[in-house]
């Protein structure tokens, strides 16, 4: 039993696993990487065949080449982790009109999912998303150099990648964006600091380490395309991109948008370094490079294949028992004296084939956590149900890593390990200075990875020393502080009635019972009553503004209390808007709950959802909401009603799609097309005599002031249109064309390409005021 305690803590404390500080074993949230059976066998001997490690940089959550991640990891057996370099604040939702910080907070969890489906280990940054900027020195200024180039070098460090994949900017004109160019400049010179000799290692790095082959996206085809996707997996009997397919679905703020990011030819890369070397037939050929200890025990791998394809496994069994105690002599005696490399590739082979050895004695180990939401010093249960076995009848211990350093407590007591039978149940006591994940929007955006992670071993002697075992599981959960609030509406407009939505989750087990407060001087105060019962308790509240009087145009800071919970800070933006009293606006929306939506209860018009074309002659206004467009091409009585309607008098607004697709619809009138995406910073050309910056309000320069995100994420495509005129412009090189009125019988349509949707989510006052202008009659 000491024996293989010992080799217990060797693979899994002493020297790591394969990917430092990762699960050594399968993902825990993926349906294909089970415990036992012939998938996990299959899985097991394909990950001893490849011990390479790639590591896909994605710009941002979205971006990841699903199908390679796919082929490389369940096709090859390849290690994969995804390093997302910012969460994708920049790009809007396609759930409705929650904050972006609230959706980049969902999207980095959808991420996390998605690459754990695929195998992969998902890795964040979180670097600054800006949104669109007009070039590279605007760019750097926003993304430190030295503070990328220090993540990044810590990634490689940690995650010890034979490649590096830097994937392209999906939402760019073109793969060669600004984003991408100064990435693979910083990726580049963080790999020559990962790999300084001079380099000391930390407390919990080791040395340098070298990355053997840097590739990039391509454009048009050019560079190496890895095997085909649409072959079939063996045991799941889907093709690799069907797999595909399911983590891509997993995007559900992505929902309207990741389908023309993933759709069309399968994306190629070229090899940037090393320079001037080679070109490899495949992405992994040649990798990774073996050193005198990884070739030799190369022959004992390859007979394990045989054995597996041979279909022997009583043989198999016994040749991974002599692997293992093989792989225990050399790195127990030989560590100070392997380069970093060899560990690393030994160590994968060593918690792999623990892991097969598991699989082909049947293996399955049942096990919850009592609580997904946990805070610091509370009390949890770590519940075990049945657990399988060749022989489950014989002696097993489990073993808490956690606790050998007194941060967890276990059972109230100092020990680390205890005996084991099924249907045990432990006390585990969470550490008092536990990092917080939860709520992701606050604690989770600056985390590498959005959960904290469980982990335990269990350690099997059997008086049949082939059926002893080592099974390692990690659990994750989310971990917060006892009680927590976020404010959901973090800028608000100065009038009575405006909502203030803050949601309340009570983490503790101990009920609580308070007040929440708004005060400031131009407010009425505002104090509710507040009661969370139980843990886990969930309370969404509103509090109404109700003004003193008159305020000053211009942004006023208001304080969000909590009776001994902290206080919360927000934005009150007074500003004033004319709205067209006369008009009736009807609203064609796939959003629940949009900014468009949002802002037309702001402005207090009169609007209504127009749900199909049977009734639209109330209207003297329709918008047809972001991406609502492709939902009506296809609907030939509602573009025909559109098109009667807009003859006869009808003021129709047309606004822009996330990802613009250049498809055609019913009504007369330019394109919506890719390029150019416009800086929030470029000037704006407008035809002043146009009563669309005239009517109600009068727009100045400074409605034009502090856009954020982009001034537009698409143009438009014009053409010759008979009637149409462009009325708003870009003032850079390009000019591209921002609003077009097309006149059409009686009434017209306005095709606006402007990201009004960023600016009335941020409560801009400035597209408060031309959105009025449009809905004028």
């Amino acid at each position: 039993m000491q024996r293989l305690y010992r080799s217990a803590i060797l693979a899994c404390v002493g020297i790591s696993c394969t990917l430092t500080d990762a699960p050594a074993g399968p993902p825990q949230e993926s349906r294909y990487f089970p415990d036992a059976g012939r998938g996990a066998i299959h899985q097991q001997v394909l990950d001893l065949h490849n011990p390479a490690v790639v590591l896909f940089v994605a710009l941002q959550p979205g971006y990841e080449d699903f199908p390679l991640l796919t082929e490389l990891r369940l096709g090859e057996g390849a290690r994969t982790a995804v390093l997302y370099v910012t969460n994708g604040d920049a790009t809007p939702g396609d759930e409705g009109g929650a904050l972006p910080v609230e959706i980049a907070a969902r999207r980095k969890d959808e991420a996390y999912r998605a690459s754990l489906l695929l195998g992969a280990i998902p890795y964040f940054l979180n670097i600054p998303d800006p949104g669109i900027v007009p070039d590279t020195a605007l760019l750097s200024r926003i993304w430190n150099a030295d503070t990328v180039v220090s993540r990044v070098e810590y990634a490689l460090r940690y995650f010890k990648p034979d490649a590096v994949i830097i994937g392209g900017d999906c939402r760019g004109s073109a793969r060669r964006s600004l984003r991408q160019q100064l990435l693979t400049r910083l990726i580049l010179r963080a790999m020559h600091v990962a790999a300084d000799p001079s380099a000391r290692p930390d407390t919990v790095l080791p040395g340098p380490w070298h990355v053997t082959r840097l590739l990039e996206e391509s454009e048009g085809g050019k560079g190496i395309t890895p095997r085909s996707y649409d072959v079939r997996h063996p045991v799941w009997k889907k093709s690799y991109r069907t797999i595909a397919r399911e983590a891509v679905e997993g995007y559900r703020t992505l929902k309207l948008q990741i389908g023309s990011w993933t759709q069309g030819a399968d994306r190629s890369y070229t090899v940037l370094a090393p320079a001037g070397g080679r070109l490899p037939a495949t992405l992994l050929k040649g990798l990774p490079v073996a050193g005198p200890a990884t070739r030799s025990f190369r022959a004992v791998i390859d007979q394990l294949a045989g054995e597996r394809a041979r279909g022997t496994g009583p043989s198999m069994l016994k040749s991974v028992i002599r692997a293992i105690d093989s792989l225990d002599v050399i790195l127990g005696r030989q560590r100070r004296t392997l380069s970093t490399r060899d560990v690393r590739v030994l160590a994968s082979w060593k918690n792999t084939l623990e892991t097969l050895r598991c699989s082909l004695l049947g293996v399955h180990v049942e096990c919850s956590l009592s609580d997904t939401l946990l805070t610091q010093s509370q009390l949890t249960y770590l519940r075990f149900g049945k657990v399988t076995s060749a022989d489950d009848s014989t002696r097993t211990r489990i073993f808490f890593p956690g606790a050998m350093s007194h941060a967890w407590g276990i059972n109230e007591s100092i020990n680390n390990q205890f005996p084991f039978t099924a249907n045990s149940e432990f006390r585990i006591l969470t550490p008092s200075s536990l990092p917080f994940t939860y709520p992701l929007s606050q604690f989770g955006m600056t985390t590498h990875v959005p959960r904290a992670r469980f982990s335990f071993i269990l350690i099997h002697r059997d008086k049949d020393r082939g059926r002893d075992y080592i099974y390692r599981k990690e659990i994750p959960f989310h971990a917060g502080p006892r009680r927590t609030h976020e404010v959901l509406t973090p800028v608000v407009r100065a009038m009575d009635g405006e909502p203030v939505i803050v949601r309340l989750v009570n983490l503790s087990r101990d009920a609580y019972e308070g007040t929440l407060s708004l005060r400031d001087s131009p407010l009425a105060p505002v104090t509710h009553e507040v009661m969370l019962p139980v843990k886990d308790y969930v309370l969404l509240d509103t509090l109404r503004l109700t003004l003193r009087g008159g305020i000053s145009p211009g942004d006023h800071p208001l304080i969000l209390s909590l009776s001994g919970g902290g206080e919360l800070s927000l934005v009150m933006r007074s500003f004033d808007v004319r709205v067209d009293s006369g008009a009736y606006v009807g609203l064609i929306t796939v959003l629940e709950d949009g900014p468009v939506e949002q802002a037309l209860a702001r402005l207090r018009v009169r609007w209504a959802k127009i749900a199909d074309e049977t009734e639209l002659t109330p209207f003297s206004n329709v918008v047809v909401d972001r991406d609502a467009l492709r939902h009506i091409e296809s609907r030939r009585a509602i573009n025909e009603a559109l098109h009667a309607w807009v003859k006869q008098g009808g003021s129709l607004v047309v606004l822009p799609p996330a990802v613009p697709d250049d498809s055609r619809w019913g009504l007369p009138g330019p394109e919506f097309r890719r390029d150019p995406m416009v800086a929030s910073t470029v000037r704006v050309t407008i035809d002043s005599t146009d009563d669309l910056f005239n009517r109600p309000n009068q727009l100045s320069s400074a409605d034009w002031d502090q856009w954020v995100i982009s001034r537009a994420a698409c143009g438009l495509r014009t053409g010759f249109v008979e009637g149409s005129r462009i009325v708003a412009s870009s003032a850079d090189e390009r000019h591209a064309p921002l609003v077009v009125t097309v006149r059409e019988g009686k009434g017209k349509i306005t095709y606006v390409a402007l990201d009004l949707y960023s600016q009335l989510m941020n409560i801009h006052p400035g597209a408060h005021r031309l959105l009025a202008n449009l809905l004028r009659r």
